[in-house]
């Protein structure tokens, strides 16, 4: 699969992330703050089954989500349902956790790449007292590229909220030094106010580690990422195994008459995930920007 859908449109194969982005991303100062400890949270992570050699498989993030018991936290699996009058709705059921995966492969002038994309959704940003959050709105989801090398070295991770905000790359040290922007930081980032890892060492699958990735609660915001043994997370205490599937299973939610995509079809929308408006980005940034 060589595309895979934005709320908004079709989305661009990620050469334009890896030979544009990690040149001209706006860096924001550099911030020593440390990142919130991972308590109060639960593990999702998929099975990493032995007879599966796919990369795809065994390079899959897990995620830490703070606050769980709040439904629009955990990471869902997208659904529909028919109402009495026959209408369809998509929505994101909280009560079981999935990651959609795809890869894309692209050259530059100098060497070959893959993409790896993790997609993962949620019930909803919520709008109440104390969550107030630009990207408020139902069916939120999150992306995670993992940039690899022909070696099957990790060279950059990248998130990026499906409404396209907060976008974030994070180099590891197997990235050549000449891609890497001028003053770039040595040890942490601050994307839109929430401080990152400059750089990451490379999720290798020889040596037993895996990324993890700190969810905000609320928000969904990355808020932090890091390198963990496969054992530890295995024996974590509070863990719940997400399902994986194709990117392409998004375009065939099944229900009882039939099946149904998750993004729109036709008309002004086409192409968003239905259900997907954003009340308050709308209102107060992207009449503008």
């Amino acid at each position: 699969m060589n595309i895979i859908r934005w709320e908004s449109k079709l989305y661009k194969p990620f050469s334009s992330f890896f030979l544009i982005g990690i040149f001209s991303v706006y860096l924001s100062a550099c911030t020593s703050a440390t990142s919130p400890e991972y308590f109060d949270s639960y593990l999702l992570q998929t099975t990493q089954n032995e007879s599966e050699q796919s990369i795809l498989s065994k390079l899959t993030p897990s995620f830490f989500i703070q606050d769980p018991l709040k439904s629009y936290n955990p990471i869902g699996t997208p659904q529909v349902r028919l109402h009495a009058d026959g209408t369809e709705e998509v929505y994101v059921d909280a009560e079981r956790g999935a990651v959609y995966t795809a890869i894309q492969d692209f050259q530059t002038a100098g060497a070959k790449y893959r993409n790896l994309l993790y997609r993962i959704h949620f019930e909803k940003v919520p709008f109440q007292p104390g969550e107030f959050h630009l990207t408020t709105g139902k069916n939120a989801g999150l992306f995670v590229v993992l940039t690899i090398n022909d070696k099957d070295e990790t060279v950059l991770i990248t998130t990026v909220h499906t409404c396209g905000c907060y976008l974030a790359f994070i180099p590891t040290d197997k990235l050549p030094k000449s891609a890497f922007p001028e003053k770039w930081p040595e040890t942490r980032q601050t994307i839109f106010g929430k401080p990152l890892p400059a750089i990451i060492e490379e999720p290798s699958i020889v040596d037993g580690k895996r990324l993890v990735f700190l969810l905000e609660k609320g928000s969904h915001r990355v808020i932090d990422v890091k390198l963990e043994a496969a054992l530890q997370l295995d024996a974590y205490h509070n863990r719940q195994i997400m399902d994986t599937y194709t990117m392409d299973k998004l375009w065939h939610l099944k229900h009882e008459d039939g099946e149904v995509s998750f993004f729109e079809t036709d008309g002004p929308r086409k192409g968003f995930v239905k259900g997907s408006c954003k009340p308050l980005e709308r209102l107060l940034m992207s009449w503008w920007a």
